[in-house]
């Protein structure tokens, strides 16, 4: 593998560096609207894995985590109360492309695929025009799972590779070996032949005899070319050697920057394969970067490689020598080269089919196991009592903070920041021990975990600062919150259950719902449903436990001394019976009756349910849910409930009427189950 660039390793290093946004007024931007919505050319939506709202300078900590988003955030709209519809990713990024809850979508488990008819927000966007690109590292999200449904590219990489990859989409130079179109071919040709004298290889199309090039002018055909009247024909009979290494030219590049390189390459009949290399000459031989191969019989194809020198003298400068048609193990046949080049990435065209970007970027960290790199790593230091993970979760804040910052300075400095929208939110959040629990997970329901961060930037489309403090979801309205901002066209048939941040009227106090996502599957269906209701001030957390197995539906809530009461229902009808204990669960007769599934899942929500109490929480003078209100406000655990209750029989209702095609069951391989172990996700 090539070393990377210059821009690459300042992305990967996550050297600290400010963003320098100018809060200082520019001349004011219009207003949001048609108008100004149509200058936008790309649209960044940046999902920092398990980062917590209250982690962030712009929410008021105390540590100085978040320098480069905070200045995005002085300068956006920030959400104070961005609530997630679950406590882990898969259910929360599935709401988040679907614009629907997770007890609609109702994916749950770690083996499920993305359900199949469900529009997407990059098929949203792709329909509009905008070139659709997603860059993951997470395991639950991977493209193998359904998650690639309306993105042009989506790959997986590490987390200190997406700024890099980012950066190249944005600046149009992005592009996949072995998936170029024509018209991204037609751009390279022309590259090539309107701009001779940026090519390093010296006579590049042999129209100046061998001049230049290691090899037989014998060699030479005249018959025989990509463009121009020459090109270079070999063939077992005239070159008796086994590998063309001997048709080569020594260049001299720089050191630190990225280039890329290849030629047009003509089979006929080959036997072996055909590449063009590049090897440096003080590195070792067996770290050779090539192109992509060909063998048998081809017209013209374009032979492409990337390359970065690992090595460089005292002025900087890297000897390298370009092999313009190796084969390794020839056995017959011919093949023609013609119009091989060297280019700097920097003068590469736009290589992407649209002018309009839509990028999803979702970074893994902070999410444990908290590992932030060297320099990072001890920037932390609290009290000695149980705050070592919290050090180093706050150590993988600043770290990427830094690579966004390096990225959003670059794209400033280029223009490309005045015309992209940037929205930074998270799946979740963590907990830290608040509750003596630690992480994040299906039964997390409290601030910790629910609540994370929503901010907005672009000056054009928001010209004076801005702070949200009713409660939005972050998830679920997001779709509709860009299709209104953007003014972009809804594919015929998608219907979300999102509502748009900035559409006006906005009803007060609309409530953000958390539900309860588990994502083992142990005795029966799991169902999604909901456990949280917040309306900004009060948040309502549910002691009924819901399952379901076949056509029943289970449901348990703890009675204080009567125990708890269970109720199952079905198309046939319902029964409710209380029990004291899970012995006289067992022994009775509406257990008995049941089947061995029911039964299974009438034994685990009777545990999850009993001793499980109904919290009410102020939020406006408690924000750390210390208090429990439930028992001094009766009126209002009824009226949270009863929102609980017409929100869970709206999914049902919305459920039907769309009917969502579940996705298959992916099979788990053994890596993948390194990375859930990795994650905390398996034992």
């Amino acid at each position: 593998m090539s070393k990377p660039s210059r821009i690459a390793r300042l992305f990967r290093s996550g050297i600290s560096l400010l963003l320098i946004i100018q809060a200082a007024p520019a001349p004011a931007p219009a207003a949001a609207g048609p108008a100004t919505a149509s200058e936008i050319s790309n649209v960044l939506v940046v999902v920092l894995d398990a980062l917590r709202a209250d982690h962030l300078g712009c929410y008021g900590y105390h540590r100085n985590t978040s320098p480069n988003i905070d200045v995005l955030a002085e300068n956006g709209v920030v959400f104070d109360r961005a609530i997630v519809p679950a406590g882990w990713t898969k259910p929360s990024v599935v709401s988040l492309f679907s614009s629907l809850y997770p007890g609609v979508h109702q994916v749950l488990h770690y083996e499920e695929m993305f359900p199949p008819n469900l529009p997407t927000l990059a098929e949203v966007f792709r329909e509009n025009g905008f070139f659709t690109c997603g860059f993951v590292n997470n395991v639950h999200i991977d493209s193998s799972l359904g998650f690639d449904k309306g993105f042009d590219v989506y790959r997986k990489l590490a987390d200190q590779d997406i700024c890099h990859n980012l950066w190249e989409v944005f600046t149009g130079r992005y592009f996949e070996l072995g998936a170029l179109d024509d018209s991204q071919l037609k751009a390279l040709g022309s590259l090539f032949r309107e701009n001779p004298d940026r090519n390093l290889v010296v006579n590049g199309g042999f129209e100046i005899s061998g001049l230049g090039w290691g090899g037989d002018p014998g060699w030479l055909e005249s018959g025989v070319f990509h463009s121009g009247g020459r090109s270079m024909h070999l063939d077992r009979p005239s070159c008796p050697g086994s590998n063309f290494y001997h048709l080569n030219q020594t260049i001299v590049l720089e050191h630190g920057e990225e280039y890329f390189f290849g030629g047009f390459v003509r089979t006929r009949n080959l036997e072996g394969e055909v590449r063009i290399e590049i090897y440096e000459l003080e590195a070792r031989r067996d770290k050779s970067v090539f192109t992509n191969q060909i063998s048998g019989t081809n017209d013209w194809t374009l032979l492409l490689g990337r390359y970065s020198p690992q090595s460089c003298d005292a002025q900087n400068r890297t000897e390298v020598t370009i092999r313009a048609g190796r084969v390794a193990d020839f056995q017959g046949g011919e093949f023609w080269v013609d119009d091989v080049f060297i280019f700097p990435l920097d003068r590469l065209p736009s290589l992407l089919p649209a002018d309009r970007k839509f990028i999803y970027a979702h970074f893994i960290n902070p999410h444990g196991p908290y590992t932030p790199s060297r320099d990072y790593l001890n920037l932390f230091r609290g009290p000695p009592a149980g705050s070592s993970l919290i050090d180093k979760y706050d150590g993988e804040i600043r770290e990427q903070d830094a690579r966004l910052g390096l990225l959003f300075e670059a794209l400033k400095a280029r223009g490309i920041l005045d015309r992209t929208l940037v929205v930074i939110t998270s799946d979740h959040g963590e907990e830290f021990g608040e509750r003596g629990e630690f992480g994040h997970g299906a039964k997390f329901f409290h601030e910790e975990v629910a609540r994370v961060p929503l901010i907005y930037y672009n000056q054009r489309l928001f010209p004076e600062p801005q702070r949200r403090s009713d409660p939005v979801e972050s998830s679920v309205d997001l779709l509709p919150s860009l299709i209104d901002l953007l003014s972009l066209s809804v594919p015929e048939g998608a219907v979300f259950q999102g509502k748009s941040y900035f559409n006006e009227p906005r009803p007060v106090s609309l409530p953000a719902y958390l539900y309860e996502t588990p994502y083992t599957q142990v005795f029966w269906d799991d169902l999604a449903y909901v456990k949280t209701v917040n309306d900004g001030k009060w948040k309502y957390i549910t002691d009924r436990y819901r399952a379901r197995e076949g056509d029943w539906e289970i449901e348990g809530v703890w009675r204080d001394e009567r125990g708890v009461e269970l109720t199952v229902s079905s198309s046939r009808g319902k029964e409710e019976e209380f029990f004291p204990s899970i012995s006289d669960l067992e022994g009775s007769r509406f257990f008995k009756s049941r089947s061995g599934k029911v039964q299974e899942v009438l034994k685990s929500v009777y545990l999850a349910a009993e001793g499980r109490e109904a919290m009410l929480f102020n939020l406006e003078v408690d924000p750390g849910e210390k208090t429990n209100l439930a028992a001094r406000h009766p009126d209002k655990v009824a009226k949270y409930q009863k929102l609980i209750d017409e929100r869970f029989e709206a999914d049902r209702v919305f459920g039907e009427e769309v009917e969502i095609t579940p996705g298959s069951k992916a099979v788990i391989g053994e890596e993948t189950r390194k990375e859930l172990r990795a994650l905390g996700y398996l034992n």
